[in-house]
Formats: structure tokens, C-alpha cells, sequence
């Protein structure tokens, strides 16, 4: 008796603890059902990414995360843009893998249909049986053909590294993007579309979850540059800046940068993508900062320009103040 007893109380404690998927299932949802509108039949499928390569947390892409709020690797989303049937696919419970990771999306978690708005779930590893099964019947599936991207990521430089490795002659590597429509090109008949351009139309309008987590972005952002303004002195190397915006932005609830910190002192200030931030600042330096954080997938550009030591010149007052708009001509009489 007493082991059942222990087992339905951590039961009901996983429970009131339990993942939220994204902005919520209902926002989510939407989202769904706002792509399926637009598209003209046929088989969606959008695929999570992998785990990482390397030791570092996951981070979604931002389509299948856009879609679904599942922040857990190895998962895909497949829909019918006719009978309106949506199937989440997730990896089968793996207890010994969550031991050192924790928690992972599963088909074994009761709670993620309620979380997600899904109401069919499958094993990852049914994913191709479930595509033959659709594409018997309809032979267009759309996917994403823009480069995926996670943390930190941006289409302007995912897109065109890609092209430089596809471009190598050493390497070659075609995107995941256009690998996955070779392969389902593999398929009997197959016409692969891209919703890309949907998908960005959508975007565009931003629903008030989206505009709240902008907003939560955006303060994280002012909070931090608030902090690096008060905290600059000379002596203090660049670096010291960053980290103290890094923990501001986490302090604040991000879950990441929004893009690398430029942090440039002095000749530093003039390079306009500078990340290596080594040099201790100095007095009479300008300091350029452009820093700010992620937030559920939602970022913030903040970049602000001062005197290291707290006091403008007349030539960095010149440099640094905005361009005033020249005032209108008089009307003539």
C-alpha cells in the first residue's frame, strides 16, 4: 500500500510541475490552424532538431517551436491541410537518458496532449510510416525550405553559411532543409512545397502573447544596458561588461542572447559586429554596446554608445547624439 501511496504523491508532484508547451496550447493551436487556413491541401510536416553536438543546452527551432511550444529534441509535427488532422511524433520514454538530462518530451508524459493541444501523439521512430501512409492519398507536402535556427539565430547568417558549405569543395553538405526534400522527393510522386512565405506573412502580425513576450524581452534588455551604463569605468575589460549583462539577462528571465555581444572600447567601438571582447577599457575611450536577450523565443536590439569615463568630450557628444531631423522651410506667404 504504502509504495502506491509514494507513487500517486510524486505522480500529482510531476503533475503540478509539469512543462508548458511555449506561449500556451492555445496560442500554439492557433498558429496551426492560422497555416493549415492558408495552405491548399496537401501534408505538412516540420521536424525539431536533433539533440546537440556539442555540451550545450537545446534550444528549438524557431518554425517547429512557432508551432508547437515542444522545447525538446528529437520530435516532429506532421498535419493534413485537408481533414485538418495533426499528429505530434515524440521519442519513446527513455528513463536513463532524463537520469542525466532530465526531463525529456515523450510519448510516455500523460500530460503533453493537454499541454500541446494535440490530441494524436506518436513514436518518432512511426514518423515515415505515417508520411507513406498520407502521401498514398495526397502527394504535395509542404515544408519549411528557409534555414532553421535556434538561440542566437537569425535567417541572414544561417542562410548564407549554408550556401558557403554547400559551395566547399572539401565538404559540400547540402542544408537539412534541402536534404529533407531530396528525400522526400524519394517518395512515390511526390511534389515537395515550401509554406516558408506563409509562415512569414503570419509573423508579421504579432497576437498580444507575442507582443507580451517582445515586451518582457525588450525590459530584460533595458534592465541589463541600465546596469552596464552604472557599472563602466576604466580598468575594467570588456569582458567584464558582458558577463555582468549576460547575468542580468538571465537574472531577468531570458534564456539567452539575442546575438553575440558586441562589446568595442575605443578602436573596438568602430567595428560594427565585434565579438571578441578582450581589450580593458581606458579613459577618453567610447564605449558601443549592442547586447540583449532572448525571451520564449522572442528578442530584443538594444545598442547604446558612451563615455567610459562617465564624461563626454565635445567630439564624442558629436559622435555619439543622434542626428537631429533638419527643421521644415517656412511655408511661403
Amino acid at each position: 500500500m504504502l509504495p502506491s501511496l509514494l507513487s500517486l504523491a510524486f505522480a500529482a508532484l510531476l503533475a503540478a510541475d509539469a512543462p508548458r508547451a511555449g506561449l500556451g496550447a492555445a496560442f500554439h493551436s492557433g498558429r496551426r490552424a492560422a497555416l493549415l487556413e492558408e495552405l491548399a491541401g496537401g501534408v505538412v510536416l516540420v521536424r525539431g532538431l536533433p539533440p546537440t553536438r556539442d555540451f550545450t543546452a537545446f534550444r528549438q527551432d524557431k518554425t517547429f517551436w512557432y508551432l508547437t511550444g515542444v522545447e525538446s529534441p528529437d520530435a516532429a509535427l506532421v498535419m493534413d491541410a485537408t481533414s485538418r488532422r495533426q499528429i505530434l511524433f515524440l521519442p519513446k520514454p527513455n528513463r536513463g537518458l532524463e537520469r542525466w538530462e532530465g526531463e525529456q518530451w515523450d510519448t510516455g508524459d500523460e500530460w503533453v496532449k493537454s499541454a500541446t493541444g494535440f490530441a494524436e501523439l506518436r513514436p518518432i521512430d512511426e514518423l515515415q510510416d505515417a508520411l507513406r501512409e498520407l502521401t498514398s492519398e495526397t502527394k504535395k507536402v509542404w515544408i519549411s525550405k528557409s534555414p532553421h535556427i535556434a538561440l542566437s539565430g537569425g535567417h541572414d547568417r544561417a542562410g548564407p553559411h549554408d550556401r558557403r558549405v554547400a559551395r566547399d569543395p572539401l565538404d559540400g553538405r547540402v542544408s537539412r532543409e534541402a536534404a529533407l526534400e531530396a528525400k522526400l522527393k524519394e517518395l512515390p510522386g511526390v511534389e515537395v512545397e515550401d509554406f516558408a512565405p506563409v509562415l512569414a506573412r503570419m509573423r508579421r502580425v504579432k497576437t498580444p502573447e507575442e507582443i507580451d513576450a517582445i515586451r518582457r524581452a525588450s525590459q530584460a534588455g533595458a534592465v541589463a544596458m541600465s546596469e552596464a551604463i552604472r557599472s563602466t569605468r576604466p580598468g575594467l575589460g570588456e569582458w567584464d561588461i558582458e558577463a555582468l549583462m549576460t547575468f542580468v539577462h538571465r537574472r531577468q528571465g531570458a534564456d539567452g542572447p539575442a546575438y553575440h555581444a558586441i562589446v568595442g572600447s575605443g578602436p573596438n567601438s568602430l567595428a560594427l559586429h565585434y565579438s571578441a571582447c578582450t581589450r580593458r577599457m581606458q579613459e577618453g575611450d567610447v564605449l558601443l554596446l549592442d547586447y540583449a536577450p532572448e525571451v520564449d523565443h522572442y528578442t530584443s536590439d538594444i545598442t547604446r554608445s558612451w563615455p567610459v569615463g562617465g564624461k563626454y568630450s565635445p567630439r564624442m557628444a558629436e559622435l555619439t547624439t543622434p542626428c537631429s531631423r533638419p527643421s521644415s522651410p517656412a511655408s511661403p506667404p
